[in-house]
């Protein structure tokens, strides 16, 4: 599990602004999509686009979204969708931007070791589901 440096850019009504900080991860880079903070009416707002790190079949594709419990991340602050649109599996999870990049590391990497909890588990669970999907080619 090899660290990784994120720059955090500031995007205001769909155009990045500025930079904000760096912020250091441990690890689980091929996890994360994307990363960037918002500004709207003045609160800012992180934004982690998680994802998996494998290329999928087309029914892996809709047994992961079926079986992962975004649940995991209640009671966290967050705030979970899943974000279509992209050839795997994506969750946005949003939370209030902290200033210190450390805290913000550390809030980072919390988020990305629970998906990882969580994708595994849902990885092993639909290994032996493939026929509920229909057929695939």
């Amino acid at each position: 599990m090899q660290g990784f440096a994120v720059i955090l850019m500031l995007k205001k009504d769909g155009i990045i602004e500025r930079e904000l900080c760096t912020v250091r991860i441990a690890g689980n880079g091929g996890l994360l999509r994307n990363m960037y903070v918002t500004d709207e009416n003045g609160e800012l707002t992180a934004r982690m686009f998680v994802t998996v790190e494998k290329e999928l079949e087309d029914w892996e594709f809709e047994a992961i979204y079926d079986h992962y419990e975004t649940e995991v991340f209640d009671g966290l602050g967050l705030s979970v969708s899943e974000a279509h649109g992209d050839v795997n599996p994506v969750w946005e999870i949003a939370f209030p931007y902290l200033e210190d990049p450390e805290k913000l590391a550390a809030k980072a990497d919390g988020i990305l070791n629970l998906h990882k909890r969580e994708l595994n588990g849902v990885l092993e669970a639909i290994k032996d589901v493939r026929g509920e999907y229909g057929d695939v080619m």
